[in-house]
Formats: structure tokens, C-alpha cells, sequence
């Protein structure tokens, strides 16, 4: 565990994002380390609280459009005039708007995945959720970066060799969590390659 956070700094420098907690990231990784092949269904619960409070972090921490401002982008991007659209696109109000999208769509991947813990059919469910949290990571990845820089928020770089936290805790989503809520519902053991 050491390692993963000894690369995290070395590789991340000071923050996932201008607006989420590094520890948080990192606590999610540490939650899962390299080495592990299955998390139990404690690990998996610890990873999804965890996941939660990240974008709940980065949500409290996301500065919000003014009524007048959503008003304008819907005026904007709601008119048949495509330059009028694209440069609508182009403003830190759109960014704003689409982080603002792409949060919202992690807390709702995310949030049913909690109770789903404590249902008698848990590992049914926890495969679905899971699933949508991988997507949300996956389709969040280079836009998340691209809005808080369009937005004016992303006062100093957040990745380095073209990796985030947010790819490193994708990939332990595809390699240990999901493969041990197939492995836990199947009765099937986990052994490394």
C-alpha cells in the first residue's frame, strides 16, 4: 500500500483534480492495492462509500451557474443557429455545466450501489451498479479534465504521462471489484494469471 501511494504523489504531484480531496483518490486505492486479486464484500462496500465521498467532494467543492447564467445557456444552446451553439460550447459557463453533468452522473452510478450492500440479492445488483460506475470513470476521464480547464478551474496539472487518479481507480474497478462480485454471486475463486 506504501507503493501505490508513493506513486500516486510521484506521478500526481498534489491533486487528482483542482477540486477533489487527493486523500480521498487515494483512499480508494489504497482500498484495493496492486496485489490483490479479490475484495471481499466489506472491501467492495469500504470502495463504493469511498467513491461516494469523492464525488460528493468534488460536487460540495463545484462553483454553480446563476439562475441567469443556466437561463442564457438554454437560450443559447436551445436555438437552430449553429454558431450561436458552438460558441455557447465554447464558454467557461458550458464547462461549468457539463462538470456539473458529469458529477451528478457518478453520485447517481454510485449512490444505489451503497443500500444494494445490505439487500438479500446483493451480488446481482452490485454487478449491475458496479458496471455504471466503471462507465461513469470511463466516460468521465478526458472530459472531466477538459471541462475544469475550459472552466478556469484547474489551476495547475493534474496528470502526468496522460494518467489520472480517476484511470488508476477505473482500472482497479475492472480488475478486482467487478471480477469479485461475478466471482462472489458464481462461487468461483480468483486466482492471479
Amino acid at each position: 500500500m506504501k507503493y501505490v501511494a508513493f506513486v500516486s504523489v510521484l506521478l500526481f504531484g498534489a491533486q487528482a483534480f483542482a477540486y477533489t480531496d487527493l486523500n480521498i483518490a487515494r483512499r480508494i486505492l489504497n482500498l484495493t492495492p496492486y496485489n490483490v486479486i479479490h475484495a471481499n464484500q466489506e472491501t467492495r462496500e469500504s470502495v463504493a462509500k469511498a467513491i461516494m465521498e469523492y464525488w460528493a467532494d468534488v460536487d460540495n467543492r463545484l462553483p454553480r451557474l446563476s439562475p441567469s447564467e443556466r437561463e442564457w445557456l438554454s437560450r443559447e444552446l436551445g436555438t437552430t443557429d449553429i454558431e450561436r451553439i458552438r460558441r455557447a460550447a465554447r464558454t467557461p459557463e458550458f464547462s461549468l455545466m457539463q462538470l456539473e453533468n458529469i458529477v451528478n452522473r457518478c453520485i447517481g452510478a454510485v449512490k444505489p450501489l451503497i443500500p444494494a450492500q445490505d439487500e438479500p440479492t446483493v451480488n446481482q445488483l452490485e454487478m449491475f451498479f458496479w458496471t455504471r460506475v466503471a462507465s461513469c470513470y470511463h466516460q468521465s476521464g478526458d472530459d472531466i479534465s477538459h471541462h475544469f480547464r475550459a472552466a478556469g478551474l484547474n489551476q495547475s496539472s493534474n496528470e502526468a504521462s496522460g494518467y489520472t487518479f480517476d484511470h488508476m481507480i477505473l482500472g482497479r474497478i475492472l480488475d478486482v471489484i467487478i471480477p469479485s462480485a461475478m466471482a462472489d454471486l458464481m462461487g468461483w475463486a480468483l486466482t492471479q494469471d
